[in-house]
C-alpha cells in the first residue's frame, strides 16, 4: 500500500528508509506494554537543559505512562517515517505531535539535512525560479535563508510559504495514516526567536487542526532561559517554569482525548 512521500516520490511500506543511526531520543526505552501517550517533537519536547521536560511533568500530574521521543533540532523528515518511531506510535494510546515549522522538512523548494532538519542543503529548480538572483550556497540554516528571502522579495516569499504549508499539511495527513493511532497537536508559541511565518491560524484551519485537536501554549513570563555558549546546549531554551505551564495545560486538555481514543 502506498503511504508516504519520500524525496518527492510515493513509497510503499516495505520501502521505508532504514532507521536513522544514533537518534538520541529523550526516552531510550518504551514503557512496558502498549497504551502509553507518545510525545513527538523537536528540541522543546526533548527538553534540553532541563531535568524534567513537559512530558515527564505531565506523567507526574496525570499518572499515565508516557514516551518522549523528542529529538534536538528535529523536524518532520527525521521522525515521520523512522521505522522505530512508527512501531512505537502504533503501540500508543494517543500521539501528541509538537507542531514544528513547515520549513523543517525536504520539500519541492529545497532539501534539508536528513537528521538535522534545520540545516539547509540544496535549493531545487522551483526555488531558483522564484529567486533567480539569489546565491543559495551562502546558506547553512533554513531559518536564515527564509528570513533573507522574505526581505529580498515579499511577493515571491508569499508563494514560497504557501507551498511549504501545502507540503506540511500533506505530511501531517500521511503521518496519521502511517501511525494508525489518534493524533493531536501541540503548538508551543513561546515567542523565542523570530516568528515562524509558516505556522498560522489559517494554515491550521486549512489542515483541519482547528478545535479540540490543537492546544496552543503562548508566551509566558520567565518562559526562556539564556545559556552560556559553553553549556553545550542551545543559546536559548525553554525554562523549567514554561515546561511546567505546558504540563498543566496538557493535564487539563489530554484526559478527555485519551478517553475518546479508546482501546488499541
Amino acid at each position: 500500500m502506498v503511504i508516504l512521500q519520500q524525496g518527492g516520490m510515493l513509497v510503499p511500506r516495505d520501502e521505508l528508509r532504514v532507521p536513522n543511526p544514533g537518534l538520541d531520543f529523550r526516552d531510550k526505552h518504551s514503557p512496558e506494554g502498549p497504551g502509553y501517550v507518545l510525545f513527538l517533537g523537536g528540541s522543546e519536547t526533548y527538553g534540553r537543559c532541563v531535568r524534567q521536560p513537559f512530558p515527564s511533568l505531565f506523567k507526574r500530574l496525570n499518572g499515565s505512562e508516557v514516551l518522549n521521543l523528542g529529538l534536538p533540532n528535529a523536524g518532520y523528515d527525521t521522525i515521520a517515517t523512522d521505522p522505530d518511531v512508527v512501531a512505537r506510535a502504533r503501540q500508543a494510546k494517543l500521539v501528541v505531535l509538537q507542531l514544528m515549522g513547515a520549513h523543517l522538512m525536504t520539500n519541492r523548494f529545497y532539501k534539508v539535512h536528513r537528521r538535522r532538519n534545520d540545516r539547509f542543503l540544496k535549493a531545487t529548480a522551483s526555488l531558483k525560479t522564484l529567486y533567480p538572483d539569489v546565491d543559495f550556497s551562502q546558506f547553512a540554516f533554513v531559518g536564515h535563508m527564509l528570513r533573507r528571502l522574505q526581505r529580498v522579495d515579499p511577493d515571491s516569499f508569499a508563494l514560497l510559504v504557501a507551498g511549504l504549508q501545502q507540503g506540511w499539511q500533506q505530511r501531517l495527513v500521511q503521518m496519521q495514516q502511517l501511525y494508525r493511532r489518534p493524533m493531536v497537536f501541540l503548538w508551543l508559541d513561546h515567542g523565542l526567536g523570530p516568528a515562524d511565518v509558516t505556522l498560522t491560524e489559517p494554515a491550521f484551519a486549512q489542515a483541519g487542526l482547528a478545535g479540540e485537536r490543537l492546544l496552543r501554549v503562548g508566551p509566558a513570563p520567565l518562559g526562556r532561559m539564556f545559556l552560556h555558549p559553553e553549556a553545550g546546549g542551545p543559546s536559548v531554551a525553554l525554562a523549567p517554569g514554561y515546561h511546567q505551564r505546558i504540563a498543566l495545560e496538557l493535564a487539563d486538555w489530554l484526559p478527555p482525548l485519551m478517553k475518546a481514543a479508546g482501546p488499541l
